[in-house]
């Protein structure tokens, strides 16, 4: 599913959110929420939230508001990003960041990337049958080549 109106106002033509359930070939169930628009008064700026249920567990990941760290003021309270994106020395870094220095640094200086063309391909093909299930309202299959 999809939502869109608040950016578009805006002049961004985009998409504000994106719900997706995801079903594995094993049974395994992932929902994942991808919204690039959060209220002003949102304890974190991106909002990050994973949830992989299996026959016999489940995993949730929420890399916005994890509670690591909490910072109260007058006004509001902050959850400064300590995973995603934190700041060491002056320097913004954690897995987001680090991955695209890894990506640009791999283009730079002719390294090999930490992913294979084929899994990035394979990526690309997931994200496409996301935007084609939220435009026709229905499931689609990746179909990957």
């Amino acid at each position: 599913m999809s939502t869109r109106g608040v950016l578009d106002s805006m002049g961004v033509p985009a998409v504000d959110l994106y719900q997706t359930s995801i079903e594995m070939e094993n049974g395994t169930i992932a929902q994942m929420e991808n919204g690039w628009i959060v209220p002003d008064g949102s304890p974190a700026l991106i909002d990050m939230k994973r949830t992989v249920l299996c026959r016999r567990g489940m995993v949730k990941i929420n890399g916005s508001d994890s509670d690591l760290l909490r910072v109260y003021s007058p006004q509001r309270m902050e959850t400064p990003s300590c995973i995603a994106r934190p700041e060491i020395n002056d320097r913004v870094a954690g897995f987001a960041v680090d991955n695209l220095c890894c990506f640009a640094q791999g283009l730079l200086e002719s390294r090999p990337f930490n992913s294979t063309l084929q899994e990035a391909a394979d990526v690309c093909f997931a994200i496409g049958a996301i935007h084609e299930s939220a435009r026709l309202h229905r499931p689609v299959e990746v179909q990957y080549s």
